[in-house]
């Protein structure tokens, strides 16, 4: 049912009708023109008006880049999915990344894989974790009724078609509660729960950036490369939407590391 899905679907089947050698030979010329290291330096240039104008753009090149030179649905996905590239973590932390599994372990069709990825990583690895803290903090039980395993192993078996056909996402769910509940109910449009990164970022939490991840705080660290976090940030008052999750990322990261690893406020 959700909107990314759909969207990876339709990527892949743009991306796969171009011959692979070409697709190949794209992504080497976007890598080798090393877009991110130009972001960043435009976006030292984030206080004029050409700086604003062409940062968000170039960081939206490199993103490009890095999808139109996959293989496969799974790289797709995981290149979609992920907030730096493999380049960047090495020059970031001076490690080398770890590597995950992708949707090509799965069997089925392309959105069969994308659904069997997210099954067994996303949802015990991020969201339903983060729902069992949030309602367990407050004494709550949470309970998701459509992830029952009986339910699940039901809809798996089912063909891909049942489950995104004519009546779009959640296809068969919809035809069923059209029986018994008002469409009006039924199609309304989706409500998540999105953090604002961007307001808080821009607002509330910009002390926070500023303390956590100053030149000083991450020398002192160690964990991070104070110039390429710099970079980040210049780029994201440029307003590249590019950077915002990885700002976000290592916010988080640092407050946790302050918090808990080094003992300090």
């Amino acid at each position: 049912g959700y909107d990314g899905h759909g969207a990876m679907l339709a990527q892949w089947e743009r991306i796969k009708a171009i011959p692979q050698g070409v697709r190949d030979l794209t992504a080497a010329a976007v890598g080798g023109l090393q877009v991110e290291r130009l972001a960043a330096r435009i976006g030292e240039g984030a206080d004029t008006v050409l700086g604003n104008l062409i940062t968000p753009r170039i960081g939206r090149l490199a993103r490009a880049g890095a999808r139109v030179g996959v293989h496969t649905i799974g790289e797709l996905y995981d290149t979609a999915l992920a907030n730096f590239s493999d380049a960047e973590l090495r020059a970031l932390t001076g490690g080398a990344p770890h590597r995950r599994e992708t949707a090509d372990r799965y069997a089925g069709i392309a959105g069969e894989q994308l659904c069997l990825w997210d099954l067994h990583n996303y949802l015990p690895g991020d969201v339903l974790v983060k729902v069992d803290r949030a309602t367990m903090a407050v004494s709550i039980e949470g309970r998701e009724p459509l992830i029952d395993h009986r339910l699940a192993e039901f809809a798996f078996s089912l063909p891909f078609s049942l489950r995104r056909g004519s009546l779009g996402t959640k296809h068969l769910l919809k035809a069923v509660l059209y029986r018994h509940v008002p469409k009006a109910l039924v199609d309304r449009p989706k409500r998540g729960f999105a953090v604002p990164i961007k307001h808080w970022l821009a607002d509330s939490l910009q002390s926070l950036v500023d303390e956590h991840l100053s030149p000083d705080r991450l020398a002192r660290d160690g964990l991070f490369d104070p110039a390429m976090v710099a970079a980040y940030l210049r780029r994201l008052r440029a307003g590249d939407a590019g950077v915002r999750q990885r700002v976000w990322i290592l916010l988080a990261f640092q407050m946790w590391h302050s918090r808990w690893m080094s003992g300090q406020p």
